[in-house]
């Protein structure tokens, strides 16, 4: 459990405060804190920029094998490899194989439309 300091009664700056019965409203308006931790670490993982336009392409193609992958993001099997490990703990992609090959997927994470909603269809050209 987090440590909660409970707001003060004076006012921290000049502009108009919330005062009590505000704050505690707008904290319990706010996600569950698991909510947060969970989109949180989805940020981190998705803020690094060869893993971003890996989920993007894969919203694009819907499967990739590691050497597309490799050319679309413009890295080495090698390092697009180690993002598909990450990317795939951290519960963002699913894999498949066939032969071979291993081909890669976005999971059903919820958090997958924030990149549609970034990168909507008709910004492509």
């Amino acid at each position: 459990m987090r440590n909660v300091t409970p707001p003060s009664q004076e006012p921290c700056c000049d502009h108009p405060s919330l005062g009590v019965a505000g704050v505690r409203r707008l904290k319990r308006s706010l996600p569950h804190a698991e909510d947060i931790d969970a989109a949180s670490a989805f940020f981190a993982l998705a803020g690094n920029p060869v893993r971003l336009k890996i989920l993007v392409a894969l919203r694009t193609q819907q499967e990739l094998c590691v050497c597309d992958i490799a050319e679309v993001a413009e890295v080495s099997t090698a390092a697009v490899s180690a993002h598909l490990q990450r990317l795939k703990l951290g519960g963002l992609l699913c894999s498949r194989r066939v032969g071979q090959r291993v081909l890669y997927s976005l999971s059903d994470h919820p958090l997958h439309e924030v990149i549609g909603g970034a990168f909507p269809a008709e910004a492509r050209a």
